[in-house]
């Protein structure tokens, strides 16, 4: 992990500070090897021989020089500007959304496309991969495909690149995943959490950043951990799965999908906030349209999402005191109901001690329905920089 260092003591020089450096250049954070050497803390020789690697790998690129008032100008460092694309797929229960990005994390295009998961991985994969060439055959620029990666929302074996026993795809337990896309489409490919891409695709948005908690609000809710700005997994995948923490008394509630009684996901998931919006007399019959009723203020929607980021907050309150993060973040569509972000603030305010909370960041996720193939395209897009440096 890239870890914080003080002025006084230059960081132990390791694989990562290569992956540092191309960061850096990419997000235009440094433009010279001047400018990386005093960015990243690092020896200048130290920058000049990583660069020099890169530069021979065809990782970076030097244009022209810099304006400069005094000596001799620096040459200019850039990502390779090519036709080298890396592919995300943002997998929902019902739909997929395909972004195409480049060497500096900009999309090409999007595509969304209605997907039904209870077919099974095996047809699931196929569909993904016919999509993905279609795409690429379709579009009005030249592309070449370097790596693909899936998240999917369920627990992942990231080493294994495969699901570990996800209530919402009961069928794809331990399917090769990673294994088959690979073989398929001929590149590099990644297989991750759908609640961690949306964090790393949150935390690239905040640069000075170093530890994050975004929680993803859907079918489930899952919680996206982010520390030194790597995810976090857990030792067997499941980490920041809080859907089935339990919330409720188990008088009067409803049963959960892992086969218990009161957990978070039957009180306060999006389809648990449907569900009892129309056990409560109201019309209306999809997830958006609930949304859009909250917003426009419509009394029970309210009421609904209010208790609803109080059994969240709740719940998040421990992972907030125990992680320490330096911001959380909520996605998903029923995040876009103020008063459920609201409700959520004021729980973790009164449940976590002052000193946690007192630079914490709490806000809706701003790269809304584009965050999850952001990480997946960051993560995938690194992984085939790291194979490249490690050569």
């Amino acid at each position: 992990m890239v870890t914080g260092n003080t002025a006084s003591s230059l960081p132990e020089v390791n694989d990562s500070t290569t992956l540092r450096i191309l960061e850096a250049v990419r997000t235009q954070q440094a433009a010279s090897r001047a400018d990386l050497a005093r960015l990243l803390n690092l020896a200048p020789s130290t920058v000049s021989q990583k660069v020099s690697e890169l530069l021979d790998e065809g990782l970076l690129e030097e244009h022209g020089q810099a304006t400069t008032r005094a000596g001799r100008p620096p040459r200019v460092l850039k990502a390779p500007d090519s036709r080298t694309c890396y592919a995300a797929v943002d997998l929902g229960t019902s739909h997929a959304r395909y972004g195409y990005s480049d060497v500096n994390g900009r999309f090409f295009f999007v595509i969304e496309r209605a997907i039904d998961t209870k077919k099974g991985p095996s047809q699931i994969v196929e569909e993904i991969v016919s999509s993905i060439r279609q795409d690429l055959e379709d579009s009005d620029i030249p592309l070449r495909l370097a790596g693909l990666c899936l998240s999917v929302p369920a627990p992942v074996d990231a080493e294994k690149g495969w699901v570990e026993q996800g209530a919402n795809l009961p069928r794809w337990s331990r399917f090769p995943l990673r294994t088959e896309l690979t073989e398929a489409l001929g590149v590099p490919a990644l297989v991750i959490n759908d609640a961690n891409a949306l964090a790393i695709g949150e935390h690239l948005q905040h640069p000075r950043l170093r530890h994050s908690i975004a929680v993803k609000i859907g079918r489930g809710i899952g919680t996206g951990i982010v520390i030194d700005s790597h995810p976090y997994n857990g030792a067997t995948g499941a980490s920041g799965d809080i859907s089935h923490t339990r919330v409720a008394n188990t008088d009067g509630a409803v049963p959960c999908a892992c086969g218990n009684m009161g957990c978070l996901e039957t009180l306060a998931s999006a389809q648990a906030l449907l569900r009892q919006y129309q056990e409560q007399g109201g019309d209306a019959t999809s997830i958006a349209e609930f949304v859009r009723l909250a917003q426009e203020s419509d009394p029970l929607a309210t009421t609904l999402a209010r208790q609803a980021g109080r059994h969240l907050g709740k719940i998040l309150a421990s992972v907030v005191s125990f992680f320490n993060p330096d911001a959380v973040f909520l996605g998903g569509l029923i995040s876009t109901i103020e008063p459920f972000v609201a409700a959520v603030r004021s729980s973790l305010y009164d449940r976590c001690h002052p000193l946690v909370t007192r630079d914490l960041i709490i806000e809706q996720a701003s790269l809304g329905a584009d965050a999850g193939i952001t990480g997946a395209a960051h993560m995938i897009r690194r992984y085939v920089e790291e194979m490249a440096t490690s050569r």
